[in-house]
């Protein structure tokens, strides 16, 4: 059954209900569990609860998700995704199950009260912050952490219990908490008997109620109806961006576009947020996401521009100012490419019942209030980016930073201004990711040397000569701890900013790292150019500096005017709410998960352009950082389906020699960059992303579908076992022998085993097919010729 004839031919009419309804769905996979695995007794299905539930009315499927609990208590590392038929038939049933639970409690009783717990562990994450609970809900309480300027965060915490590595059954306190800082977004899991941390799981990853009008149904696809009058994108909004499949400054140009809004996932145009025809914002916010700049990094809403009535946002941009002169064109093209996702996303599955992003649910089920608060050239850091995504219902929030390196460019971020000896801009220096950025008028003052205990450069400790570093900028040397550590020992002796020397030859590395109360911006500069200063000061000498940006601006790259930057940080929000449904964040977090991958894939995918040359060579990161469109980027290879550029097979996770979770990821992603071109071989490409019938486009359904229907912290068998079964779903399994050759190429074949998704080096590679498949004569999977393309950040 070739895909073209039925991709987008089914309606779409979100109701959130199953077919048979969720008791009775229940029963279903509590029958097939208990079927399948003998060491389950009734009492460990007896009290499952369902955490979400809702239909794919495209495929038919009712997606079931639930844990187990013990006298309503929930197991929160237990899990079940479920996919039911309409005829009642359980087509996919993923677990990670505990038999014989309830004898492995240890205790029913909390010592600990979860006020108790939230301020220990405020106190080493957060002491600024103090926690007050109240108004107990059975095992829910509502939680408050307040702190200075007026910082509140209320959320919810719960009594769970926790099943550890001995498979100990531990009563804990489940709860979440949002750092003044914006860096990280903990769900921390605490022993409610002894205290201790259990699980400590980052909702943001880095490189967050209107009326609600009447429910609809619309068909689409290429003879689909037209939406009625009362459903209209015509709002008259016009948006000067780099639009889609531009995606950055370097693989082309801006242009006015008109009224981009996709009716069938945004009916009332990007600005509205009641349901009714009319915008109810002029600025850069609407239903989907409220885009502002966080200059200040407050993580609160900053300036946003303002189109008028005539919702006109056209604003002037010169690349070669500084990024303060163009925050109207920035922050109007994060509105643009966010809302831009938002409707692609949808129109693959993710939509109000799966958990997307809506402050507007407009009647579809799933819980709204959630749309993407989308912070531009935010000055809580540099060279990165990030996505916080909280369960469904609580706003997800995207930080989008300044990207700035000079070793090689013409860029400078250090200038000595005296003695005459050693004056002058000096061209290789890094900015470090943690902390705030240089100002923009820079910081000018005296250098002095930070010594440690013992008087060492490296500052790994409390300083031994304070006073001299007081209002200083402090040069102190690499190694012996952490970047950060060094930044606020010479924060706590009064330093005004830190300069890093490298302590081995050549060029300068990246300041990576995080850490909660760093006030002052630090840079790393060579272990020659440090030498140079260091011998001035030990003659006597002021050395006088500032830090701050010299030179060509243009070498200061903006964020968001990265549409592949901010599609992989907007993918990070899809996987974490598809994988084990909406109302779980945690299900990416274990070793062996793919989330970089997708992210990665997504963007590539979105930003496609065959009119360029051969794009099948897709490099990751080039605009960020500086690099030619044909540069290999930021990861260990390009994307590509060639071996002589890219060699990396399911062999390379478990040997070490690749990161987590981004060297992980990008295995993962290089197998759905292969996958995607043996479907453009067999069914052709399509520009249409909305309603197009191409390979590309079965690629992003197959993808988008096995996210629902993999398990809780998959790995990459998971993962692959889901996009066949996504197939076999959709296609009646057309396309399965490509799948299993696609993946046996990398390493993922038949015979493949993940061992503990827990782990990334436990796998086994495989690169057989199945038997059935062996004998079907189909064209080879192809390594395609390389060329220069677009390229993908994130």
């Amino acid at each position: 059954m070739k895909f073209r004839n039925l991709l987008m031919a089914l309606a779409i009419c979100i109701t959130g209900q199953g077919v048979l309804g969720q008791e009775a769905e229940l029963g279903l996979v509590r029958a097939a569990l208990e079927q399948k695995e003998e060491r389950l007794t009734p009492v460990d299905l007896n009290e499952l609860i369902v955490t979400d539930f809702y239909q794919t009315k495209r495929t038919g499927l009712t997606h079931l998700y639930a844990r187990q609990s013990i006298h309503g208590v929930t197991v929160v590392n237990s899990n079940i995704t479920a996919a039911i038929d309409p005829s009642g038939e359980v087509r996919s049933l993923q677990y990670n199950l505990y038999p014989n639970i309830v004898s492995k409690v240890l205790t029913a009783n909390p010592a600990i009260d979860l006020a108790t717990a939230v301020n220990a562990t405020l106190g080493k994450v957060a002491p600024q912050l103090t926690a007050s609970a109240f108004q107990p809900s059975g095992n829910k309480y509502t939680l408050q952490m307040a702190g200075p300027n007026n910082y509140l965060h209320e959320t919810t915490g719960e009594l769970v219990y926790f099943i550890t590595a001995e498979t100990e059954v531990r009563l804990a306190w489940a709860f979440d908490v949002d750092l003044p800082s914006g860096k990280h977004w903990w769900h921390i899991i605490i022993d409610a008997v002894t205290g201790e941390e259990l699980r400590r799981l980052d909702w943001q990853i880095s490189c967050e109620h209107a009326h609600v009008h009447n429910a609809f149904c619309q068909e689409h696809g290429p003879n689909a109806p037209e939406l009625s009058e009362e459903f209209t994108t015509e709002d008259g909004s016009g948006y000067n961006v780099f639009a889609f499949p531009v995606e950055s400054p370097i693989h082309g140009s801006r242009s006015l576009i008109s009224e981009p809004g996709f009716a069938v996932a945004s009916p009332f145009g990007w600005h509205d947020t009641n349901g009714f025809p009319g915008a109810e914002y002029t600025i850069t916010r609407g239903n989907n996401v409220y885009a502002y700049e966080d200059i200040n990094d407050t993580n609160e809403p900053g300036f946003s521009p303002d189109g008028g009535s005539a919702l006109s946002f056209d604003f002037p941009l010169s690349l070669s100012l500084m990024p303060q002169s163009y925050t109207s064109a920035s922050i109007t093209n994060l509105f643009y490419a966010n809302n831009r996702i938002h409707d692609l996303l949808y129109v693959y599955g993710f939509d109000e019942p799966a958990g997307n992003f809506q402050a507007n649910n407009y009647g579809n089920g799933g819980l709204g209030s959630d749309w993407v608060r989308a912070e531009a050239q935010d000055g809580g850091g540099t060279n990165n980016a990030n996505m916080a995504t909280p369960p469904d219902g609580n706003r997800p929030r995207m930080q989008m930073y300044l990207w700035s390196s000079s070793d090689g460019g013409e860029t400078s971020f250090l200038n000595i201004n005296e003695p005459p000896a050693i004056e002058g801009n000096y061209l290789t220096t890094n900015v470090a990711a943690f902390g705030p950025p240089l100002p923009v008028g820079g910081i000018t003052a005296d250098v002095v040397q930070g010594f440690g205990p013992n008087d060492n450069p490296t500052l790994c400790g409390e300083a031994s000569n304070p006073a001299e570093m007081n209002g200083k900028i402090v040069l102190v040397d690499r190694g012996g701890c952490n970047f950060t550590d060094k930044v606020l020992f010479a924060q706590a002796a009064g330093a005004v900013a830190v300069i890093i020397a490298n302590n081995v030859g050549g060029g300068v590395t990246a300041l990576g790292g995080s850490a909660e109360g760093i006030t002052i911006p630090s840079l790393m500069i060579t272990q020659a150019n440090g030498n140079l200063i260091k011998n001035q000061l030990n003659l006597g000498v002021t050395v006088n500096a500032t830090l701050g940006f010299f030179g060509d601006a243009s070498n200061i790259k903006d964020g968001s005017f990265d549409n592949g930057i901010v599609i992989h940080e907007y993918i990070h929000g899809l996987t974490n709410r598809l994988t084990g449904g909406p109302a779980q964040s945690g299900c990416l977090g274990n070793e062996e998960q793919m989330g970089e991958g997708w992210s990665d894939w997504y963007c590539v995918m979105m930003t496609m352009n065959m009119s360029v040359s051969n794009p099948v060579y897709r490099p990751i990161g080039t605009f960020a950082v500086a690099q030619a469109p044909s540069g290999q980027g930021i990861r260990p290879a390009a994307y590509d389906t060639s071996f002589s550029v890219n060699s990396y097979t399911y062999a390379n996770v478990s040997n070490g020699n690749i990161s987590v979770p981004h060297g992980v990821g990008f295995i993962w992603g290089t197998m759905l960059w292969d996958l995607t071109w043996a479907l453009i071989d067999e069914y052709g490409f399509d520009p249409d992303l909305e309603t197009g019938t191409g390979g590309n486009n079965l690629a992003m359904q197959l993808v988008t579908d096995g996210l629902k229907l993999q398990v809780c912290e998959p790995g990459f068998v998971d993962g692959r076992n889901a996009i066949l079964l996504a197939d076999e779903i959709t296609n009646g399994g057309a396309n399965a022998c490509l799948i299993w050759k696609v993946f046996a190429k990398r390493g993922l074949g038949f015979d493949a085993d993940q061992g503990s998704s827990q782990s990334r080096s436990d796998g086994t590679a495989s690169f057989t097919i199945p038997p059935i498949c062996q004998n079907i004569q189909e064209a080879p999977i192809a390594d395609f010729a390389v060329s220069s393309s677009n390229t993908c950040d994130g």
